[in-house]
């Protein structure tokens, strides 16, 4: 038996390893929606200056967020007094600064908060914690901390603040329902189409009761075998031509650089021209069968990743080029982003990102809980992201990490997002977290065999017409009418 025919000899093609909200119904019809995909940030790149950033410019960039997410955890928890790091105090003070360490990774006796270099002039403090009951730190981490200093340079903590989410999107009755009505009664009028849901619920017959959803496959590469098997690639399109997602969501590695494959070169092509006859050639098969089928086409959403050998390696990633897909124009269902990106599909926001974070951050934090039950290791690393209000709150990055400060913008999360996806190497999960549905897909490929995706099948808002108003805002709570599932391919 060869190693690529693991692939192919698979036997649990098809089986659910997850399913999150597994009493949700989902109707069997299709929709037909409509959607608008665009980007919170901007897609276009500005001029890059990869490894070009100054220490100066670094510091610069540092002290902005500092300050920024400083004065937003002052703000939240009404903390006005902040004093400045002085030698000792046997009076409890409270700082501001960012967690850091001089070793290679942070421990309970190397920790240390690091001011700012316009109020403290970047002094440090080392910190005990004996006093703690609960915590969880990691390098890079801008906290408000409260303690004592009996003795010069050492502060002993009494507890710390650094929760400050970032606030939900609202949006629009009216621009919901607009969204959700199917292109045949997109020229009706917001009454009538509330006129319509309600008529049908009175009727209490749910086969007749509308309900426009979403459906998205989420997919994270790699799309090939170690050995440069990419049956997965014909196995995902007989996956899309029977589920007839109307989003599908592919994160790389399209072509990685971890593959024997690659790493051996035993291709008889640039990697340039493979990725084309790969992934250009894919994006084109799948939209002439829809265009077969008669049927909406897929809206299509790439996100590059550091291992793609033919893109930048840098983070945060900007957007792939169409010209390295293939010639001619972009089709119109084809969308690029960032990595990371907070992505606007109608009135959802996804957040996603495609760098292994969440094993940077599990590998520089250190934590302490006094109830074992209840602290979750992954929850508790995800919900720091939120409070960080940051795609990679790190500091500084994992060598892989390619972390540049120089697109540092793309890195903040505004906005909680509806759902949030993340790429590890962690096993594959659906969780929700502060009414976030986050996901780890898992990888198409694991080794030479076939490894898991993610089916998302969103419901419309429960929308009242004698209640409702088209000007009022609302925000999506989607954690209850979402149905995830985590599947091998």
């Amino acid at each position: 038996m060869t190693q690529t025919s693991k692939y192919k000899l698979r036997k649990n093609t098809g089986k659910k390893e997850i399913i999150f909200n597994v009493d949700l119904i989902v109707p069997e019809v299709d929709s037909f929606l409509d959607y608008n995909i665009r980007s919170l940030v901007p897609t276009k790149s500005e001029k890059e200056l990869y490894m070009y950033e100054e220490i100066e410019f670094k510091v610069q960039e540092l002290e902005k967020r500092l300050m920024g997410l400083g004065e937003k955890l002052q703000k939240v928890n009404k903390v006005k007094d902040v004093s400045f790091i002085v030698p000792s105090s046997q009076e409890p003070i409270c700082i501001l600064g960012r967690v850091c360490m001089e070793d290679a990774r942070l421990t309970t006796n190397n920790i240390m908060i690091e001011g700012g270099l316009e109020r403290d002039n970047g002094r440090r403090v080392s910190l005990d914690l004996s006093q703690l009951d609960d915590y969880s730190f990691f390098a890079g981490q801008v906290i408000l901390i409260r303690g004592t200093i009996p003795t010069e340079g050492r502060m002993k903590v009494m507890g710390y603040l650094d929760t400050v989410y970032p606030p939900r999107l609202q949006v629009r009755v009216g621009t919901v329902l607009n969204h959700q009505k199917p292109r045949a009664l997109k020229e009706q009028s917001i009454e009538s189409v509330l006129e319509q849901i309600e008529s049908n619920k009175n009727e209490n017959n749910p086969e007749k009761e509308m309900k426009y959803f979403t459906k998205i496959i989420v997919t994270k590469g790699p799309y090939e075998t170690l050995q440069g098997d990419d049956q997965c690639l014909s196995d995902l399109l007989k996956l899309i031509k029977t589920e007839v997602p109307d989003i599908i969501m592919l994160i790389g590695p399209f072509l990685s650089d971890k593959s024997d494959y690659i790493k051996f070169a035993q291709g008889e092509q640039t990697f340039f021209n493979d990725f084309q006859n790969r992934m250009g050639s894919w994006i084109q098969v799948v939209n002439q069968t829809f265009s077969k089928m008669n049927t909406k086409t897929p809206q299509i959403i790439l996100i590059p990743d550091l291992s793609d050998v033919v893109h930048d390696f840098v983070f945060p990633q900007p957007p792939f080029k169409w010209k390295l897909f293939g010639q001619g124009t972009k089709p119109k269902n084809v969308h690029f982003h960032w990595n990371p990106s907070m992505i606007r599909i109608n009135e959802l926001l996804i957040g996603c990102v495609s760098n292994d974070t969440l094993f940077d951050l599990s590998r520089q934090e250190i934590s302490k809980s006094s109830n074992k039950t209840q602290n979750e290791k992954i929850p508790r690393l995800i919900d720091h992201f939120f409070k960080q209000q940051s795609f990679y709150p790190v500091y500084p990055g994992s060598d892989e990490s390619m972390l540049s400060l120089f697109h540092q913008n793309k890195l903040k999360i505004p906005f909680l997002p509806d759902i949030m996806i993340f790429s590890s190497r962690l096993k594959y999960f659906v969780k929700e977290i502060n009414g976030v549905i986050c996901i780890n897909p898992g990888s198409l490929t694991v080794g030479n065999t076939g490894g898991t995706f993610a089916k998302i099948v969103i419901l419309p808002p429960n929308l009242n017409s004698e209640e409702e108003d088209e000007d009022d805002l609302i925000t999506n709570q989607i954690n209850q009418r979402t149905r995830v599932e985590i599947i091998r391919i």
